[in-house]
């Protein structure tokens, strides 16, 4: 009964409570703002660094395929097939398929591709960008395929 009385008369303090609750509303609201500006800001400086790592790792997995694809490859040479394999390990061993191996490799990738394709050792491996493929010979060939751009 007491308490009803001293309520009734106290209209200031609920205009009190009333304040606090509007206040607090109000830095909630600017905090979520300044969220949502700060996120978009940093995600629209790293999104173009995403943007570029998608596109590295775009190029790094054609340059996987196109290794994969071109090795398996089989091509005609002296009335034989070979595959792209044993035509890069014959080209190592005797010149005159080099000249075919070259022709192979510029019909495959230049109308396609800004690349670099390169027979290497297995000591020069460590220092090779792009994609490697292994073909076993009594010195280890290394063949690496390196995609610049796609045309």
């Amino acid at each position: 009964m007491i308490v009803k009385g001293i309520m009734k008369r106290n209209k200031k303090g609920q205009i009190g409570e009333s304040i606090q609750d509007l206040v607090g509303l109000v830095i909630i609201a600017i905090l979520l703002i300044l969220f949502f500006v700060i996120s978009n800001a940093a995600w629209g400086i790293s999104g173009q660094e995403t943007k570029d790592v998608s596109t590295q790792q775009y190029l790094h997995d054609q340059e996987h395929k196109a290794l994969e694809a071109f090795m398996q490859k089989q091509v005609a040479v002296q009335e034989q097939e070979l595959t792209m394999a044993e035509l890069i390990r014959l080209s190592q061993i005797d010149q005159t398929y080099k000249s075919v191996l070259e022709n192979e490799v510029k019909n495959a990738f230049d109308d396609i591709y800004t690349y670099n394709f390169l027979i290497i050792s297995a000591k020069d491996m460590a220092n090779a960008k792009g994609s490697s493929y292994y073909i076993a010979a009594k010195e280890p060939i290394i063949v690496n395929l390196e995609i610049k751009t796609i045309k």
